[in-house]
């Protein structure tokens, strides 16, 4: 990508991102994972200190993340949310795999007669979900991708971030006590090293993501509350399409598509650029895809700060991440697409909503 550099950003305190949702006394602002608004938000912020560019040039400028990497040591491990498609019963020792299939003769659906419906085998006994992790390594991902089976992280693996919870008082300064109701509580993404019996372990967990060129290595303040954290270039190798993949994907017949981030579509769960359920996605007009099925979680509200204008921006609907959608492949190359931004404005690609893990799927065949 011409003009991209990949950045990593390691946090120095527990970092605060609000949901959007209104802020009361005596209510929990759950954690939230800081969205690619956050994250392009950070990026032009920069170029604009380091480059003294406009503010109203700014959102031209294209930004993509953010994703969640454990450093230990020199080493970088990149995690991606846990697809859709992976589940996870109460009892169960490794993740189920649901797919498009065919329903049987006698059975329907009010879905889209043009859509399948994504289900589990039906040789699987159905019972109530256990306990995931919202994110996969890498590692786990590939061999997902590759047919492979996943175990769950045991519970006291360093699978997330710890969560840093505080209670916060407003004080009546006339009396030095607290104001009557005055009281909440906010969680923040604790990404230091945890502690143990023999001391504190030694990973880390850090924020990575691509941006403008060029930026120094500098103390940024990333989130809410103006916490410090440590912005500096890392290898682009990092972000880059796996090895396992680049000979999978070209000549696949079918891709299942994981979104890495928040996806904004103009159809709500539907992306506007498929005309009858076909399309060529933004930016690749050679690729040329069939929308097949499609495993949407709840959606997930975007909001936030509008710096510019200094005002909440407005809460929108959004397919959150880890949502799966398959896909015939008509003609094209579909590795071009990973972890570019599959959303339909532009102004929304270009703050990386909607990046894109794409993976070799076999359609089945009709009749």
């Amino acid at each position: 990508m011409s003009g991209f550099q990949t950045y990593l950003l390691r946090p120095h305190a527990p970092l605060v991102f609000r949901s959007g949702k209104p802020f009361r006394p005596a209510i929990r602002d759950e954690p939230q994972f800081p969205s690619p608004a956050a994250w392009a938000g950070l990026m032009r912020t920069c170029l604009m200190d380091a480059r003294g560019h406009h503010p109203d040039t700014l959102p031209g400028f294209a930004a993509h993340g953010v994703l969640l990497v454990r450093q230990t040591g020199d080493a970088l491990q990149v995690f991606v949310p846990k697809p859709a498609d992976a589940y996870l019963g109460k009892d169960d020792k490794a993740f189920r795999r649901s797919a498009p299939t065919q329903l049987p003769d006698g059975h329907g659906s009010d879905l889209d007669k043009r859509l399948l419906p994504v289900m589990l085998d039906a040789a699987d006994a159905f019972d109530k979900p256990g306990d995931a992790a919202a994110f996969w390594s890498m590692d786990d991902y590939l061999l997902w991708a590759g047919g492979g089976t996943v175990a769950p992280a045991a519970p006291d693996a360093t699978c997330l971030p710890l969560i840093d919870s505080r209670v916060h008082v407003r004080i009546d300064r006339s009396r030095d006590a607290a104001e009557d109701g005055q009281l909440f509580r906010t969680d923040a993404w604790d990404c230091s090293p945890r502690r143990t019996d023999s001391g504190f372990g030694k990973q880390y967990w850090c924020f990575v993501g691509n941006g403008p060129e060029g930026l120094a290595p500098q103390l940024v303040a990333f989130g809410g509350e103006r916490r410090l954290s440590w912005l500096a270039p890392t290898e682009p190798t990092l972000l880059a399409l796996p090895v396992e993949l680049k000979t999978a994907l070209p000549g696949a017949q079918g891709i299942a598509v994981t979104f890495a981030t928040p996806a904004l579509f103009a159809k709500g769960w539907c992306p506007d650029w498929l005309t009858e359920l076909t399309g060529a996605p933004p930016g690749h007009p050679g690729l040329r895809l069939k929308l097949v099925a499609a495993s949407v979680p709840q959606w997930q509200p975007i909001s936030g700060w509008d710096l510019y204008h200094q005002r909440p921006k407005p809460t929108r609907r959004a397919v959150p991440a880890g949502a799966t959608y398959w896909f015939e492949v008509i003609e094209g190359d579909a590795s071009a697409l990973w972890l570019q931004p599959l959303s339909d404005a532009e102004q929304d690609r270009r703050d990386g909503f909607g990046l894109a893990l794409v993976r070799p799927w076999q359609p089945e065949q009709q009749g």
